[in-house]
């Protein structure tokens, strides 16, 4: 189990770096520059602007000194928001994407693994059909259709819920129910076939041949394993959610850690860019790590594997 998790560490590690540097080679490749759009400036102004930030060395020293700053948590002045530090920037919309994030994720459990659990214990039957075809129908909605579906529904018909801003304690329901819906459909599909899956094997025929009522061979024998396949894919989801989603911030006005990223991404804030991508990859490393751990408590064949 130590081995697993050090090692899933050490790996996690070259994947950030990694992230950093491709992040700095593709905002690098993409024509245009920081400054390319500020007013017409005498040159030695421009020259000092670009020295100010460090952009006058070489392509190799740049990478290297922004992947030393994040790893250091010694982040530089954002090129684009003047007075304010990268830190600063993630500190204040972070918590905003993971509330959002939090809520979501409850929301797509609370959704997705009951209604995955009902469709396998009524295999082929309307149940189980119904719960396949709105889980399709879940999946192939973007957010960009769901959330002002639901924004005009409860915002601006029903008058529940503001359908834009952040500025009344329940601003984070809308998007936090766009991510969950949207999400609860890959738990349910996933659920529903790691229980299909669990329920013939032998140990399960087993435990029924000893008497054990079915509320007790699901839930004390099967979902032990059959919730593997779900926890498997709910670390990047986790991520993912906490982190907010681009989209849904954008289309309920939500100032959270995914429109800066955006917006980092278009304007060439090379510093908030690399540090929001950064910050992604370090939560999918850490939600993995745990999901591995999980895993492992659960299964522990799967800790005694090699990693």
């Amino acid at each position: 189990m130590l081995a697993l998790i050090l090692s899933r560490l050490w790996q996690g590690a070259f994947v950030v770096v990694g992230v950093l540097l491709l992040t700095f080679c593709l905002l690098r490749l993409a024509p245009g520059g920081p400054f390319d759009g500020e007013r017409q400036v005498p040159e030695h102004i421009r020259r000092a602007q670009v020295a100010a930030y460090g952009l006058d060395r070489s392509l190799p020293e740049q990478a290297l000194r922004y992947v030393w700053q994040f790893l250091s948590f010694d982040f530089p002045p954002s090129l684009r928001l003047p007075g304010r530090s990268v830190g600063e920037v993630i500190a204040a919309s972070a918590p905003v994407s993971a509330l959002i994030g939090v809520a979501g994720l409850g929301i797509a459990l609370a959704i997705g693994l009951p209604l995955g659990v009902a469709a396998a214990l009524a295999a082929q039957r309307a149940l189980d059909r119904w719960v396949m075809a709105l889980s399709a129908l879940l999946l192939c909605t973007p957010t960009l259709v769901l959330g002002p579906l639901l924004g005009q529904w409860f915002g601006l018909k029903l008058r529940w819920l503001n359908a834009l801003g952040w500025e009344d304690p329940l601003d984070w329901v809308l998007p936090a129910l766009t991510l969950g819906l949207i999400h609860s459909a890959s738990i349910a599909r996933l659920s529903r076939a790691g229980l299909r899956e669990v329920l013939s094997q032998d140990f399960i025929r087993t435990a029924r041949a000893k008497g054990l009522g079915e509320r007790a061979v699901v839930w004390r024998h099967a979902m032990r394993l059959a919730i593997l396949p779900t926890l498997n894919v709910l670390g990047p989801s986790a991520a993912a959610l906490l982190t907010g989603s681009m989209v849904v911030e954008t289309v309920f006005s939500v100032p959270g850690l995914g429109q800066h990223f955006v917006g980092a991404a278009i304007n060439r804030n090379y510093e908030l860019a690399m540090a929001t991508a950064g910050f992604y990859a370090v939560l999918i490393v850490l939600f993995n790590l745990g999901v591995d751990g999980l895993c492992a408590w659960l299964d522990p064949r799967i800790g005694r594997r090699q990693p």
